[in-house]
């Protein structure tokens, strides 16, 4: 039995191996390969392993060149025209036992790795840029009016680390939030930055002062009553306290060109306004019931009558050719005074009905009250037009142009407010943008605060219109300039750390495989790793750079679909890129600038599940510009 065994063992291996050894089959096999238009590495190996098949047993030479060696005494492979390309291929693989372990660590499939090498360089990037985001945020240095803008952000951003961002992703919406329903009473409080106590740069510096010399104007105080007007609204504040701040000496009482007849009207306006003020919550002026009483009874409307008439002697409130006694006499039969406070009654109660209106669809649980929120807003553009009609009282009174130009800007920021009212944000920035071009013009550093309020208020509002995190990383991604943990090799004395660079590169490139013209232009996406040897210097970097692989052509992929699951094959020695470069870092961004000497990469494109890859050692030479991304620091030398 044991010998049958024996028998029937040896017969399976000698069998078995001439079965691996057929030279009919394996002629026509090598004669397929051979007769391609050209070999790559793999066919180079697989051509390679079949010659190997016929080498003494126990030939010590096994890598793919040490078998092309051999054969190359061989009177009928090594003549034959088909071969040729075999015996003059340029392998990729180093000679001898070395060159064994390099060929097949080099035919390893790296395509996952390669590909979530790349996926992590762009999500990276892009996390380097949101912390130089927020960083940038915490520096008042450039836009101190970042703070009065958005002062609840401001707060939040100055209490918490860049690179903790994604912690306080959603805080940050609702912060941006608050800050854009008080905009309008924001906007009005610029004027309290002062270039002495701001801590800013000279260009900042210059921007506030010039920005508080157009407030001293009469075009800034008109421009913040009519911003004052609108706040109002928005803010709940009762009406006769919102006149009684515009025609103060903040804004309209201070304007240069007002005379004591306009001083006089405002101040009369101002009086008789807070005259009727309610003291009930949630309303602006005594009802119309209240009004019928007070005229109805002849005692006490002598008593409203007298009281006026005290405070407007009393504050020296005079205009040629009017007599305040006859003007404030209001007779059963009517009276300018009359019929201007009773006009100012009932649009009042116009904005009063519509307000109520309002609460009740919500309680109703009204999925849309856009119209409701419409309907408070039209009746407080009537009412201001009432409120500047102030010729009824006595002819002898009116507003200036100037003035009146404010009542008919209302309307404007109203519109603004009516947008913050239903979070419609971006309409809200760029109708303020617009009344800010109209006043704010003249010197440079005035277009550049118009410059910083459509940036950043565009990106606030764009972050509070977000749906979730995702969403305002995308709001953050779409405006962001470039630091973070790329910063340390500009912090440090020395650095050496494991890199990686992502951006674009232009240069030229030697294509071995072309017969003629191989030097030629060259640019597209650079995603290199390797080793970076820095020096700090004035706040940016100089690096030696060695560069290891690149993975450019996966990185240009996947910033154009980060979804697709399956790529095409891609071995390590697709993507291995020796080379070495000089990179300088610039100060305060993650953002470096080189030029790099390279062999390969052969991996050269990546379409969908197909790979364009050079058979070919070339070598390029480029200068690019990336996003600095440190994967890993060795060792760093503090200063």
């Amino acid at each position: 039995m044991k010998k049958y065994f024996i028998i029937t063992a040896v017969a399976i291996c000698i069998f078995s191996t001439a079965k691996t050894q057929v030279a009919y089959y394996d002629a026509i096999e090598l004669h397929t390969i051979l007769s391609a238009p050209q070999l790559n590495n793999d066919t180079y190996e697989q051509a390679s392993r079949i010659l190997a098949r016929y080498l003494p047993a126990g030939s010590k030479d096994t890598t793919a060149d040490q078998v092309r060696l051999r054969y190359l005494t061989n009177p009928f492979i090594s003549t034959l025209p088909e071969a040729a390309k075999y015996f003059s291929f340029q392998s990729r693989n180093f000679s001898g036992a070395l060159g064994g372990i390099v060929s097949k660590i080099g035919n390893l499939d790296v395509t996952s790795f390669a590909d979530g090498l790349a996926k992590f360089l762009v999500k990276r990037a892009k996390e380097e840029l949101f912390i130089s985001f927020f960083s940038k945020l915490q520096d008042s240095t450039k836009y101190p009016e970042f703070k009065v803008i958005f002062p609840t952000t401001n707060l939040l951003v100055k209490n918490f680390e860049a690179w903790e961002y994604p912690n306080v992703i959603n805080t940050i919406r609702e912060a941006f939030d608050k800050d854009l329903k008080e905009l309008l009473a924001n906007i009005s409080n610029i004027g309290m930055l002062s270039s002495s106590t701001c801590n800013c740069d000279i260009k900042a510096k210059r921007r506030i002062d010039s920005l508080n010399a157009f407030l001293a104007t009469d075009n800034g105080h008109m421009m913040l009553a009519a911003f004052q007007i609108g706040n109002g609204f928005i803010s709940g504040r009762k009406l006769p306290d919102v006149f009684h701040t515009i025609t103060g000496a903040r804004y309209l009482g201070s304007m240069s060109n007002t005379s004591a007849t306009l001083t006089s009207a405002l101040q009369l306006f101002d009086l008789i306004s807070f005259s009727l003020r309610s003291n009930e919550y949630g309303k602006n002026y005594v009802s119309k019931e209240n009004i019928t009483q007070l005229f109805g009874d002849a005692a006490t409307r002598n008593i409203y009558a007298g009281l006026l008439y005290q405070q407007i002697t009393g504050n020296g409130i005079s205009i040629t050719g009017i007599d305040w006694a006859a003007v404030l006499k209001i007779v059963d039969g009517g009276s300018g005074i009359k019929l201007f406070i009773t006009n100012l009654i009932d649009k009042s109660e116009d904005i009063a009905r519509a307000v109520k209106t309002l609460e009740e669809a919500r309680k109703k649980g009204g999925t849309d009250i856009t119209s409701y929120q419409a309907a408070i807003f039209e009746t407080a553009n009537q009412f201001i037009a009432v409120a500047g009609n102030i010729e009824l009282i006595h002819p002898a009174l009116h507003f200036s142009p100037a003035v009146q130009n404010v009542f008919a800007e209302a309307a404007n920021t109203l519109e603004i407010a009516h947008d913050i009212a239903v979070r419609n944000y971006n309409a809200a920035i760029i109708s303020t943008l617009k009344i800010l071009s109209k006043y704010m013009h003249g010197p440079t550093e005035i277009s550049g605060f118009n410059a910083f309020f459509v940036k950043y208020g565009s990106f606030a509002a764009n972050v509070v219109q977000s749906k979730n995190s995702d969403d305002v990383e995308k709001a953050i991604e779409a405006m962001v300039l470039p630091a973070g943990s790329a910063s340390i090799k500009k912090k440090m004395a020395f650095s050496i750390a494991l890199n990686g660079y992502l951006g674009g590169f232009y240069g030229n490139e030697y294509l071995a495989e072309k017969k003629t013209s191989r030097w030629g232009v060259i640019s597209g996406m650079y995603a290199p790793i390797g080793v970076t040897f820095s020096k700090s210097f004035g706040g940016s970097s100089l690096s030696g750079f060695i560069s290891l692989i690149d993975i450019g052509a996966i990185a240009s992929y996947r910033l154009k679909d980060d979804s697709t699951a399956s790529l095409p094959e891609v071995k390590l020695q697709n993507i291995i890129s020796p080379g070495l470069g000089i990179i300088y870092g610039f100060p305060k961004l993650p953002l470096s600038v080189g030029y790099t000497y390279q062999f390969g990469p052969a991996l050269r494109e990546i379409n969908g599940t197909s790979k364009t890859v050079s058979n070919q050692l070339n070598r390029r030479w480029q200068f690019f510009l990336a996003v600095d991304i440190p994967l890993m620091n060795f060792y760093t030398k503090v200063k």
